[in-house]
């Protein structure tokens, strides 16, 4: 009798174990390519993808978080809907499973620019974002001191806004 007690607690135990081992990382966004920037993705899904050209001021203050909107000229491409995160999605290609809100606007040498994007994990799903530069027809990812900033004036510091965020829908349409 003892022994099944002690059977069933070390099974519950290892159960609770292998439940808890589950990693709750967040997705991830790269940036290379050539002319045109290719987005890769660490992750399950992408929900949308935002490409935004920092003003100057913003390197230094950090980038307002409701500036990422269709509205604003810095808004470079804005595409929505849900994707496969294991398929690239180049700069001004819109991929066949994606709406696009805002057209691409041509990018500028030696601009700063920032993507932004939603990915969902098998465990949660966040806003995750990179900056880049494209230089001498070459994109890269841009890793100087850089900071977001919500309309508070908090900053959030890096690359990557984490927590579970609800989708946001660019288009205005369900």
């Amino acid at each position: 009798m003892i022994c099944r007690r002690y059977s069933a607690a070390i099974a519950f135990a290892l159960l609770g174990v292998l439940v808890g081992c589950r990693s709750h990382a967040t997705g991830k966004v790269n940036v290379d390519g050539g002319a045109k920037p290719r987005f890769t993705f660490t992750g399950l899904t992408v929900s949308s993808l935002v490409v935004y050209r920092v003003p100057a001021e913003h390197l230094k203050k950090g980038i307002p978080l409701d500036a990422l909107t269709k509205d604003n000229p810095d808004t470079q491409w804005i595409v929505e809907r849900l994707h496969t995160a294991n398929v690239p999605i180049t700069y001004g290609s819109v991929p066949v499973d994606m709406k696009q809100i805002v057209a691409p606007k041509p990018l500028v040498d030696d601009a700063i620019y920032f993507v932004s994007t939603y990915i969902g994990t098998e465990d949660t799903g966040a806003f995750v974002g990179q900056y880049f530069q494209v230089r001498g027809g070459q994109t890269s990812e841009y890793h100087e001191a850089v900071s977001l900033s919500n309309a508070g004036g908090e900053q959030i510091v890096g690359r990557e806004r984490r927590g579970r965020v609800s989708h946001h829908d660019w288009s205005g349409d369900a």
